[in-house]
């Protein structure tokens, strides 16, 4: 439906994307997959996506993939790993509708 890729901007400016007609969407933190324990070292990158289809904004937003879109499995006791009252209260909430 979507399609996102990640440019260097050190080492490259992304200008075969952009006449792909690829958008550029802005830059990542920099800060890298951040995970407990682990540390890496890297730099922000150029977000760029493409769309593969004209409604992908409306099928990203469907009922069809809801359950599909959590960002991590649920621990087997059931809990939701280390979310906060008020990630676990939003936790079914999407923002579709804030994006037309």
């Amino acid at each position: 439906m979507l399609l996102e890729t990640f440019v260097d901007p050190t080492h490259f400016q992304g200008s075969c994307y952009r006449a792909a007609g690829w958008t550029l969407l802005g830059r990542t933190s920099g800060a890298g997959l951040v995970r407990p324990g682990k540390h890496y070292q890297t730099s922000p990158k150029l977000i760029f996506a493409k769309p593969l289809q004209a409604n992908f904004r409306a099928r990203l937003c469907s009922n069809q993939l809801k359950g599909r879109t959590e960002l991590w499995a649920k621990p087997a006791s059931g809990t939701r790993g280390n979310q906060s009252a008020g990630e676990k209260k939003n936790a079914g909430s999407n923002n579709c509708a804030a994006n037309p």
